[in-house]
């Protein structure tokens, strides 16, 4: 398998994502599914397969899951139109969801980034 040496949690303003793999490698997304499978009771809702032309270099793999009651995405890609890999993506933006997202990012052992604004709207004061 082709695990990335230092995997990455990157925090952004819409969600976070967890960089686990820069080949595609279909073993390590059926690991990563695994995982959260066993650790955090993820349920597959949808598998999307899109392969371009019958080409195992240019494919795509989507897993729709239901982590915890919390929509996430598990993503393998070959396709060189973006960058290939195996990536976790989940909400953020409650407590709750950073809670659960830093505790799937901790299981496979990412180092954190935040690259949140630390500025909010002028327009939150009114309403936070």
């Amino acid at each position: 398998m082709a695990w990335l040496a230092k995997p990455e949690s990157i925090l952004t303003a819409d969600h976070g994502t967890l960089e686990l793999d820069d080949s595609g490698d279909p073993a390590v997304a059926a690991e990563v599914l695994r995982r959260l499978a066993e650790r955090f009771g993820a349920v597959v809702r949808d598998h999307l397969l899109r392969n371009l032309m019958g080409d195992p270099g240019r494919e795509r793999d989507y897993w729709y899951l239901i982590v915890r009651g919390r929509e996430y995405l598990v993503m393998r890609c070959t396709a060189p139109e973006v960058p290939p890999g195996v990536c976790v993506m989940g909400p953020i933006g409650a407590r709750d969801d950073l809670a659960l997202f830093r505790a799937v990012a901790a299981c496979f052992g990412a180092t954190e980034q935040d690259r949140r604004s630390p500025l909010r709207p002028g327009w939150w004061r009114f309403w936070g």
